[in-house]
């Protein structure tokens, strides 16, 4: 495999120290979709203040006049570079170290990875990976956002299989890094600290090596392709390779080796790092008549052989067959849960991270249902991965809702 060029490093953006670390972070736009308090609560909290809130745009708030959203944020953009609110990261390489209430050290590695590396059809063989499938509707008014800020934050984070700690906490236990920024998250997302890379090109050495076909196959046989794989943020991902194939298609083939757009920001992980945890992506279905959704979810899946729970009527529970494999589980419900809207496109269904979030939001709201989703094995990701091509929808989440991936760095795509 020549995987010389996935990862990238390009100039990173970060605020300057005047500027309030703890409100200008905030959390993945997909994240608390049901939960519009969370989001309320962020924004009083933010107030005036330079943050990322005012240059994304979180999904509870889709729909409306879009069009003014969407300027408004390129416009907030564009001031802040203004403004001359950031400073250079030039190694091109930000190591992260989260640590939250679930989870005492999570590192992660910041970096840009080259697009034409990576591409969300499951019948290409490229190095980066879709976890899931991509929805494909939901990819133009993402696209919309994107087209014309001249900034992307990203809440990508791919997943790296480095069972020997050569990459990642290679480079942080290394003096070859500086302390860059250092602040409580807000909202109870934990505690963030970020390492420059000095000698990036030794980070990028140690990647080359694992990610040559010999070493791949000893962590997993099937993997005969793809040394990343999308972990969270897959429509990201898929919206900024669509939005750099409609760039490129206009640009002479001089001048798309290097344009910004080619490059995407992520958070890259090791998918053995012991702060990194899978947990489920548990569903709520929404309009709907509760006895009747639960007949038929007692038919669909009388005979197998998995337990999992139904929460409904606030705290009414039940014990739901399932298959026992997990993957076949989150295949099976969804799939239903697919068939039922086709059926009836009044109904919502959402997708809930934590057992209590999922508890508090059928609890209040009419008419909804709660299903609990088991959790997949990070140690199989990789060859379910290779093995299924592309994973269930929804069908996991890098740690719980609050440990997601905050906004924080930034590139020029312009």
């Amino acid at each position: 495999m020549n995987t010389e060029t996935i990862i990238t490093p390009k100039p990173i953006l970060i605020p300057k120290d005047n500027i309030d670390f703890a409100r200008w972070s905030v959390i993945a736009c997909d994240q608390f979709t049901s939960q519009p308090k969370y989001w309320e609560e962020l924004k009083n909290y933010v107030g005036d203040k330079p943050s990322t809130l005012k240059l994304i745009l979180p999904e509870v708030y889709l729909g409306g006049n879009m069009s003014d959203k969407i300027v408004k944020i390129n416009a907030e953009m564009q001031k802040y570079i203004d403004d001359n609110i950031f400073k250079v990261i030039q190694s091109g390489m930000i190591l992260v170290e989260r640590s939250t209430p679930y989870s005492k050290k999570r590192l992660g590695l910041v970096v840009a990875v080259d697009l034409e590396k990576y591409s969300f059809n499951v019948s290409e063989n490229s190095l980066i990976r879709a976890s899931e499938r991509t929805i494909l509707e939901r990819i133009p008014p993402r696209v919309k956002i994107r087209e014309k800020a001249p900034l992307e934050l990203p809440h990508t984070m791919l997943l790296l299989s480095d069972p020997d700690f050569t990459v990642i906490e290679s480079a942080y236990k290394s003096e070859e890094k500086e302390l860059i920024y250092d602040f409580e998250l807000n909202q109870g997302g934990g505690h963030i600290k970020g390492y420059e890379v000095k000698n990036p090109q030794k980070v990028l050495e140690s990647f080359k090596k694992i990610s040559t076909l010999e070493a791949m196959q000893k962590t997993c046989k099937s993997c005969e392709v793809f040394c990343l794989a999308v972990g969270d943020g897959n429509h990201s991902l898929a919206t900024a390779k669509v939005n750099w194939n409609n760039i490129k298609r206009e640009l002479p083939e001089s001048e798309r080796e290097n344009h910004p757009a080619r490059f995407a920001l992520v958070e890259i992980a090791n998918l053995y790092n012991e702060g990194l945890n899978f947990h489920p992506i548990h569903r709520v279905i929404k309009n709907i008549d509760i006895k009747k959704v639960l007949s038929a979810l007692k038919n669909e899946f009388l005979i197998e052989k998995g337990i999992t729970e139904v929460i409904f009527n606030s705290n009414e529970t039940l014990n739901m067959h399932i298959p026992s494999d997990p993957m076949d589980a989150i295949e099976g419900v969804q799939k239903f849960l697919d068939d039922l809207k086709l059926e009836d496109e009044s109904i919502i269904i959402d997708y809930v991270h934590g057992d209590d979030n999922l508890r508090e939001i059928v609890s209040s709201v009419p008419d909804s249902l709660g299903i609990k989703l088991p959790p997949i094995q990070k140690e199989n990701f990789f060859e379910a991965l290779a093995a299924r091509k592309v994973l269930p929808k929804k069908s996991f989440s890098i740690g719980e809702a609050t440990e997601k991936r905050y906004y924080l760095e930034a590139k020029y795509i312009k």
